[in-house]
């Protein structure tokens, strides 16, 4: 009889201690889930943006004013294209890098992919910050108002994403501070 109390209260412990780090577990996904929503999102949700000013400015090189002429501002519509396309590509990694972050849950093992993850979204707002001096100067170039109107409207996302990735990097080192 004792043998069986003890199986008992030994399954008991190890039931307890399963749901304590399921529990455990959960809290961490839901943290890291609930910094996704709230900071990442932002910054994702320009990719489309992004995807949008490239296909605007081939359309706008495609048009039939850009395909009778071949001025200043055609090379611009070109390189226009190419920045949009940068940004997506960098949308793209920092979605990647902390998308496999957000999976690692050993702390330890966070704490020292953080670093790795920092660096990563600083040299992405350094680019960010070329990339917005690049687009300044295409501006200048430019004569056609709606061509001039959608390069400042991407400039201006540039510095937004730019400012959101800052932001959402003291997010998730604030989630990451209050998890066990």
């Amino acid at each position: 009889m004792t043998r069986n109390k003890s199986g008992s209260a030994l399954r008991v412990a190890g039931w307890t201690i399963l749901l304590s780090v399921i529990s455990s577990s959960l809290m961490l996904v839901n943290t890291f889930a609930q910094v996704k929503q709230e900071s990442w999102q932002r910054v994702l949700s320009m990719n489309q943006q992004f995807e949008n000013y490239k296909s605007d400015f081939i359309e706008f090189g495609h048009s039939p004013q850009a395909l009778h002429s071949r001025n200043t501002e055609d090379l611009t519509d070109v390189h226009l294209v190419m920045m949009a396309d940068q940004t997506i590509s960098h949308l793209e990694y920092i979605e990647t890098i902390v998308a496999i972050y957000l999976k690692v849950s050993s702390k330890q093992d966070r704490l020292a992919i953080w670093p790795l993850i920092t660096d990563q979204i600083d040299t992405t707002r350094k680019r960010l910050e070329q990339q917005i001096q690049v687009t300044n100067s295409q501006i200048s170039l430019l004569k056609t108002p709606g061509v001039v109107d959608e390069a400042m409207r991407m400039r201006d996302d540039l510095r937004k994403v730019k400012e959101d990735l800052e932001g959402a990097r003291k997010e998730i080192e604030a989630a990451e501070a209050k998890l066990p």
